[in-house]
């Protein structure tokens, strides 16, 4: 009795125990995997709503997309018109205020799902339903590099993806941003320089998704042009200062050299009589760079050599710039006579008093031959008539117009007009192979003009101004009279 009495309270105790290890194992279960519905049914039960939560972030693809949900009631799914979605999203006008619609554009909504006809807690459930823009595969191609023309450029961007009935609705924008130029969003480059491509979309269902490049770079490269800067040639007297310039050559677009930022320089230090090789350098555009092509500085010699035509005289040249030496003599006229009073030679050839800066002054000396200038060409009474003199190495700007004073060893001045300038050479005929030989460019002429048309102008200031007080004397006369004649004391007989 009293074993079967223990076997009995053992067997209770067991099956106690399994029903408790029973009820946890259920409790575990269900908090392990709760239900995949967002709100719990009413007090009685009677409904619950049970969303796939995967699907409540759907991409666009065109079409409507209902919220995928399920309506049931005391556990039994209900058909879809026993209960109502409605979708809000205050960014869209058609769903500012709610609508039953399935929404198609991307966009963040409001899903509410209500059962027709019944209100009260447990009667609705609301859900965040988003429709998210859908990524495109960007392909960019064609060239990444291009020489600067004032033109221009861009790359081919190709989308992949865009949804039937959606192809002419969506466009990639285009960014370049250079390391020195920003450009706003969808303007093409023009300015040499490397940019960055960024992309976007103008539509808002469609998002930048991956970007493949052919050429890997996702970079447009605009490179400069490049330009040529030759030194010009210039030739100089010894001990000037020689104006050396440079041409650049090679633009594009019509463009000149009003786009170079800095031109390049050419110097030297060279002094010495002879050719020198100049190079030009630096220089700063923002579309171009530069090479260099050298050109030649030539220095002449003060000393120059000379011929007197169809004689045996060597003459010798020698430069010297002497500002503050008086040359005295007569004036000999275009006939070769004399004329007018030494002292105006004096003072007009006084160079301290020039008006005009000489260019060469050259002192002239036969220095072998045997011949003398009174050897020279004659005219019918015995007197020297000219002699043609040639000047090699002088340098002189042919687009301007000079003048030539010669003064013979006698003393004898004569102003030369008449010469001929070629490459380096001057010839011009003299009444002597001996004397001081000026070149010079006349500034006189000018100041004797503005000298003539000022006098003209106060000659006709003054010729106004009597006319003016002759007039008002006049005038003071006449009233004068009239009033003698009303006083009966005119001093005048009528």
């Amino acid at each position: 009795m009293c074993m079967n009495s223990s076997v009995k309270s053992v067997g209770i105790f067991i099956s106690v125990a399994a029903a408790l290890v029973a009820i946890l194992c259920c409790v575990f279960l269900c908090a392990a995997q709760p239900a995949p519905d967002a709100f719990a049914a009413n007090a009685e039960g009677e409904y619950t709503f049970e969303a796939d939560y995967s699907k409540l972030d759907v991409p666009y693809n065109a079409k409507q997309q209902p919220i995928s949900v399920t309506v049931k009631q005391n556990g039994v799914a209900l058909a879809e018109d026993a209960y109502t979605v409605t979708y809000t999203c205050p960014e869209l006008e058609d769903y500012a205020s709610g609508s039953t619609a399935a929404p198609v554009k991307a966009a963040a909504y409001s899903a509410v799902v209500s059962v027709n006809g019944v209100s009260g807690e447990g009667t609705f459930a609301e859900y965040e339903y988003v429709i998210s823009p859908k990524p495109l595969e960007l392909e960019v191609s064609g060239s990444s590099s291009y020489a600067y023309n004032g033109a221009s450029f861009s790359r081919n961007v190709s989308p992949l993806g865009i949804c039937a009935g959606d192809e002419n609705a969506v466009n990639v924008i285009v960014t370049y941003t250079g390391a020195f130029h920003s450009l706003a969003a969808g303007e093409r480059p023009v300015e040499a320089d490397t940019y960055a491509m960024s992309f976007s979309v103008d539509n808002p269902n469609y998002k930048v998704g991956s970007v493949t490049d052919s050429s890997g770079e996702k970079s447009l490269t605009i490179t400069k042009r490049t330009l040529v800067a030759k030194a010009d040639d210039v030739s100089v007297t010894e001990g000037r200062e020689p104006a050396l310039t440079v041409t650049v050559t090679g633009f594009v677009n019509n463009e000149d050299v009003s786009v170079i930022d800095e031109m390049p320089s050419v110097r030297t230090t060279a002094t010495e009589v002879g050719v020198h090789t100049v190079t030009p350098y630096g220089g700063k555009a923002d579309n171009y760079d530069f090479t260099y092509e050298p050109g030649t500085l030539t220095i002449n010699s003060r000393t120059a050599s000379g011929s007197v035509e169809s004689s045996a005289v060597t003459i010798a040249f020698e430069g010297v710039f002497a500002p503050n030496t008086s040359y005295t003599g007569r004036i000999i006229d275009t006939d070769g006579e004399e004329g007018k009073n030494i002292d105006d030679t004096v003072n007009k050839y006084r160079m301290a008093n020039f008006t005009a800066t000489p260019e060469h002054i050259f002192a002239i000396s036969a220095v072998s031959g045997g011949m003398r200038q009174d050897s020279l060409k004659e005219g019918e009474e015995g007197r020297i008539e000219y002699a043609t003199l040639t000047f090699h190495n002088v340098t002189l700007d042919s687009s301007k117009e000079y003048f030539i004073v010669f003064m013979d060893s006698q003393g004898g001045v004569t102003k030369i007009t008449n010469y001929e300038y070629v490459n380096g050479t001057l010839k011009f005929n003299a009444y002597a192979a001996e004397g001081t030989v000026i070149v010079y460019r006349d500034s006189q002429t000018l100041i004797v003009w503005m000298i003539i048309a000022g006098a003209v102008v106060l000659f006709f200031i003054l010729l106004l101004i009597a006319s003016k007080v002759s007039y008002y004397n006049d005038k003071k006369d006449l009233e004068a009279a009239k009033r003698r004649r009303k006083k009966n004391k005119s001093g005048y007989r009528w």
